[in-house]
């Protein structure tokens, strides 16, 4: 299973009209070692969760990999997509102008595929 820690601020969301959810993180310089391994999970759904400065933690749910875009700076701004049922956003101001750490977890296809299997069985 791939953890990634990441240290930054919340940007924005945005829910479109069809459900999708749209959530924009920034990240300094300084985790550029932890941002670019988000690019290992392109395609895959990760699992998100949020914790604030006061360790408030806000589960995001399932989430798939959007965007990743770095400035000449070196800052970075990640976009993650999901699906309403499955995104949780009722928590979203305790993220407002405050550090946050964000935590990913990525089940290995081999996993996922067993999982699969299993349900189907």
């Amino acid at each position: 299973m791939e953890q990634v820690k990441i240290t930054g601020v919340f940007d924005n969301v945005n829910v479109k009209q069809n459900g999708e959810v749209a959530m924009r993180f920034k990240f300094p310089w300084s985790e550029i070692g932890s941002y670019t391994r988000l690019l290992l999970n392109i395609g895959k759904e990760m699992k998100v969760l949020i914790v604030n400065e006061t360790e408030e933690k806000v589960p995001l749910g399932f989430v798939s990999f959007k965007q990743l875009s770095i400035d000449r700076d070196g800052e970075a701004k990640l976009t993650i997509v999901g699906e309403v049922p499955q995104v949780d956003i009722s928590k979203v101001s305790i993220l407002l102008e405050q550090p946050i750490y964000f935590y990913t977890k990525v089940e290995s296809s081999e996993m996922q595929e067993a999982q699969e299997v299993e349900e189907d069985d």
